[in-house]
């Protein structure tokens, strides 16, 4: 098995993922998201977390909306955050991404 999909939250460890997910050949997790938040090397993240491990089983990487809400006039805007770690835990890189849609969403009559 070298990953999968779930439709359905499933406990790897201490983690509860769904969707895509990846494995090393040696069975250990690669790639995931979260389906609860967790806990991890010292590290908060929230449901829907996209990481990344190393084969030896420490966090390499982590993709998430941290910040999400809508403009006066109802554009969306989310700011998603990406970083990366050494095999200790400490952030090596930390990047937010900021989008705001330049869309209005639609009047509706009565």
């Amino acid at each position: 098995l070298r990953g999968g999909w779930a439709k359905d939250p499933i406990t790897v460890g201490a983690l509860t993922i769904d969707w895509d997910f990846e494995l090393y050949p040696t069975g250990k997790l690669r790639l995931a998201q979260l389906a609860k938040a967790a806990k991890l090397q010292g590290h908060e993240f929230p449901d829907d977390a996209k990481l990344t491990f190393r084969s030896d089983g420490t966090l390499e990487a982590a993709r998430y909306v941290s910040k999400h809400g809508f403009m006066i006039h109802g554009e969306q805007w989310t700011d998603t955050r990406s970083l990366t770690f050494d095999k200790t835990g400490k952030i090596t890189s930390d990047h937010t991404e900021h989008y705001q849609s330049n869309v209005r969403p639609p009047k509706f009559k009565d």
